[in-house]
């Protein structure tokens, strides 16, 4: 049995990012279930719960990784999305009773989830295919346009949700009234 110097190994790790990564796939594997079941991240499942999991793990690790060495661009974005996700953790946690609360949760957990996307297709597509990669570098008109695609995808989803979110507490609305009287 052999066992893997991590040590001696580390620039293989950085340059392919294989822990970060490898809970990023998981946590969007998560989130797409989510967004197919209930129409957002849903902290009630389980599916949601490990959404923030993954996403919390990755983004974390994400912060001692470097391929260009030192603090750069990935970092914020690991430290912006770990963020996101712990204010939309709280507002879950915190702020059961609120209806105001879950609009700004629905909206963190997507704005985590899109802001993922972009380090995952800039890196996916200045590495694959091995050899002939899509994209040269960042700054290629491929990623703008997947980019600019997502972010299209994002709004909506973002505005579907609204609504939805919306009727679900028009509708406790009535409940509540009814019970009141």
């Amino acid at each position: 049995m052999k066992i893997i110097n991590v040590k001696n190994r580390k620039n293989e790790f950085i340059r392919f990012g294989s822990f970060p990564h490898s809970y990023w796939s998981y946590s969007t594997f998560r989130a797409v279930l989510g967004f197919i079941s209930y129409g957002k991240i849903n902290l009630k499942v389980l599916s949601g719960k490990l959404y923030f999991y993954a996403t919390a793990i990755t983004s974390f690790t994400a912060l001692g990784i470097s391929k260009q060495g030192g603090f750069n661009a990935g970092h914020v974005f690991s430290l912006f999305i770990l963020v996101l996700v712990t204010v939309a953790y709280w507002l879950h946690a915190t702020k059961k009773s609120s209806t105001k609360a879950r609009y700004f949760e629905n909206f963190l957990w997507s704005f985590s989830f899109f802001l993922s996307l972009v380090p995952a297709v800039n890196e996916t597509f200045t590495r694959v295919p091995i050899g002939h990669p899509l994209a040269k570098d960042i700054n290629d008109p491929i990623i703008g346009q997947t980019l600019l695609v997502l972010f299209v995808l994002f709004i909506i989803v973002a505005v579907f949700q609204y609504f939805k979110q919306k009727k679900i507490n028009t509708k406790l609305g009535a409940e509540l009234k009814s019970r009141v009287q």
